[in-house]
């Protein structure tokens, strides 16, 4: 239970699916707040709304509880090998108390200010992304349905303008090897343009490019690839052209269809 946990330890570190799960931590029965019997510093390392982080740091506040928001980046692959980017949002001399533990998780620890702008800054990361996967699933559909081979298209913007970490780094481990097994699940991603989206309405802030993209990962979601490595988004394209982009071949072949 959180609160077995709280009464022995100075430090908690959380990483859950969303807000809820990370308020019932903490205020639900047998939580922190109910077992801590001194100081306590929560490091939650959740990708969750920037705003719930805000209201949730202020109630920790009152029962002199710390919260620091600390999301991470950077795939499994960085995961496994310790070279994850992680955004720390809090006061500064908590962040800096912190840090050595954070380096032991992440190779690069970036304060990037108050409690919920490490949620925000995530939120911004992922919304770009979930915004480019959908721009890159439709190019190369349709190179490879005009006679492009997938090989020839990644050669060339490898060294080019349209090259990326998501290009570089991620596709190869996923969508070119038709292996949606791993990596970061579509249904996350979607939450996560949701999040995005959140902040936009109570700040005003229109973001037409990313409510399209929610539209699309909910259309995916709907097909079944929720979860699915956030590259499925590229069947929707590729089923829609009727083209196989790694093989070439038209969609719905044995390697497709044992991926699903």
């Amino acid at each position: 239970m959180p609160g077995e946990v709280a009464a022995e330890v100075d430090v908690v570190i959380t990483m859950l699916p969303d807000s809820p799960e990370v308020e019932s931590v903490c205020f639900g029965p047998h939580g922190l707040v109910e077992g801590k019997t001194g100081e306590l510093v929560l490091i939650d390392m959740s990708t969750v709304s920037p705003l719930a982080t805000q209201a949730l740091a202020s109630r920790l506040s009152e029962v002199e509880i710390v919260m620091l928001d600390a999301p991470v980046s950077g795939g499994i692959w960085r995961a496994a090998s310790g070279e994850l980017t992680i955004m720390v949002g809090g006061e500064e001399e908590q962040v800096e108390r912190w840090r050595e533990l954070l380096n032991v998780l992440g190779s690069r620890v970036l304060h990037v200010g108050p409690t919920g702008h490490g949620a925000l800054i995530k939120v911004i990361n992922n919304v770009i992304v979930g915004m480019l996967l959908p721009a890159i699933s439709e190019a190369l559909t349709l190179g490879v349905k005009a006679g492009a081979s997938l090989d020839t298209i990644r050669d060339v913007v490898a060294t080019s303008s349209g090259n990326s970490y998501v290009f570089e780094n991620w596709l190869p481990n996923t969508l070119f090897r038709e292996d949606f097994t791993g990596g970061f699940a579509l249904e996350l991603m979607r939450k996560d343009i949701g999040l995005a989206l959140e902040v936009g309405r109570e700040l005003g802030v229109p973001l037409p490019e990313a409510a399209l993209a929610y539209q699309i990962f909910t259309q995916a979601q709907g097909l079944g690839y929720g979860r699915q490595d956030m590259t499925a988004i590229s069947k929707i394209y590729q089923q829609a052209a009727n083209i196989n982009i790694v093989t070439g071949q038209p969609y719905g072949t044995a390697t497709q269809e044992s991926a699903l």
